[in-house]
């Protein structure tokens, strides 16, 4: 299916799961944007490759739309980061952080890493 993904294809795409999940209430709030920056930072992006990740990923919402549930975006937000067989301390801070602005506890968090783990 494809080439196995490097670590950083992967951070994209944690990126762009983030980013899809910020946007996909259609109000991008200041919080989400810094959120999101503060991630890119974090990893030592430079300006260009954020925005271009950004445009990606706006357009791969407009392409989805109301399809791809904030549900699905956790879940692939969860098998991204264990992706690499472990979930390193900011990713499951990433997870969590995503998963209590909707709504979850840290019982459904650990409910649906399972769940990716056991292939449901």
């Amino acid at each position: 299916f494809g080439h196995d993904l490097t670590a950083d294809e992967t951070k994209e795409l944690e990126f762009m799961e983030l980013a899809q999940l910020a946007m996909s209430d259609g109000d991008w709030k200041p919080e989400e944007q810094a959120f999101l920056k503060q991630w890119a930072r974090k990893h030592r992006w430079r300006e260009d490759k954020v925005e271009r990740l950004l445009s990606e990923a706006k357009l791969r919402q407009q392409d989805v739309g109301n399809e791809t549930t904030n549900d699905q975006h956790l879940l692939n937000l969860i098998r991204l980061a264990l992706a690499d067989g472990n979930v390193s301390p900011y990713e499951l801070r990433s997870i969590r952080k995503t998963a209590r602005r909707l709504g979850y506890d840290d019982s459904k968090i650990a409910e649906m890493m399972r769940g990716v783990r056991n292939g449901v």
